[in-house]
């Protein structure tokens, strides 16, 4: 889509502000974002509606949605803003002078061994820096091309999109299997794909027909592990492993709070976590995102292996 000339004559700020009522999807929560009254949201959005004449958001339920112009038109506005700010961020970055809001989508597994440790720096080194965090359920997709998302810290299978880049592997991990202390296999310290599928399972599935890598493993070998349980909350299984005849399979960092109830054994198979960050294209050059990015990748850097 090409912009209308009248475009031309809105300043950034006024389509920053349409950025930012796209993003949230509300007027008020984009007033509340810049500290500004409601009705000088509503005569900005008003001005960039006669620049393009198209009404850009409509009412739907009780929120609005952007309409096909307002989607293809922030294409043009989040490339356009994208580089207005590289440039005015100039060659030196300071975090600590740094203001802005990142987008954020992260899967469990990142929520709970990357993102608390990033959060810490950014206390620290870029207190201006907000965060705001999405279900890693939500269509990731969608996200990006909507501009509702700058980064996206993901596990399971990698996943190809248009304008999008992606880490794959930042943090490497695999597999380990969980049980009752109890239980007769947990004298074995190593366990075989025979091993793991001489138990009924209680097994991790964020989304209907997603495989852990030992059971997908374990299938493509000719196996049949027996699913038992399925939850699509990975802190489930601990619980429901405890005290029962039952195996689960975790990524070897998420088991740390269970190393002293529960056994935990590696596999003599490959189970590895495949861990991808995801962010857009058109905030590639952004200083802030970049060095937020850099954080993630440097967090993960630090973190030690889990050893049984």
């Amino acid at each position: 889509m090409s912009l209308p000339p009248e475009i031309l004559a809105l300043d950034f700020a006024a389509l920053r502000t349409f950025r930012l009522v796209y993003q949230k999807a509300s007027f008020a929560a984009a007033a509340e974002e810049l500290g500004m009254n409601a009705s000088s949201i509503s005569y900005t959005i008003e001005r960039i509606r006669k620049a393009t004449g198209d009404p850009l958001f409509v009412r739907q339920g009780g929120g609005i949605v952007p309409t096909d112009q307002c989607r293809a038109l922030m294409e043009n506005v989040g490339q356009i803003l994208s580089e207005a700010e590289h440039i005015a961020g100039g060659d030196e970055f300071d975090p600590a002078k740094a203001e802005g809001e990142i987008l954020v989508s992260s899967s469990a597994y990142a929520a709970h061994v990357i993102w608390p440790n990033v959060i810490r720096r950014l206390r620290v080194e870029a207190p201006g820096v907000r965060l705001s965090f999405f279900s890693g359920s939500q269509n990731l997709r969608d996200l990006f091309q909507e501009r509702k998302m700058d980064i996206a810290t993901t596990t399971g299978q990698s996943m190809n999109f248009s304008g999008v880049r992606i880490l794959e592997q930042y943090l490497p991990d695999e597999h380990v299997c969980m049980m009752d202390p109890s239980h007769p296999i947990a004298a074995k310290k190593v366990l075989s794909v025979e091993d793991f599928v001489s138990a009924g399972h209680v097994r991790f599935e964020p989304s209907p027909g997603w495989l852990q890598a030992p059971i997908r493993y374990a299938i493509e070998h000719g196996f049949q592990p027996r699913r038992i349980i399925a939850s699509s909350i990975a802190q489930d299984l601990p619980n429901f492993v405890e005290g029962s005849d039952l195996f689960a399979a975790l990524p070897s960092r998420l088991t740390w709070p269970w190393q002293e109830r529960l056994a935990l054994r590696p596999f003599d198979f490959p189970t590895p976590i495949q861990n991808s960050m995801y962010w857009s294209e058109a905030t590639h050059r952004s200083p802030l995102k970049a060095w937020v990015r850099g954080l993630v990748i440097e967090e993960a850097g630090k973190l030690p292996p889990v050893t049984f």
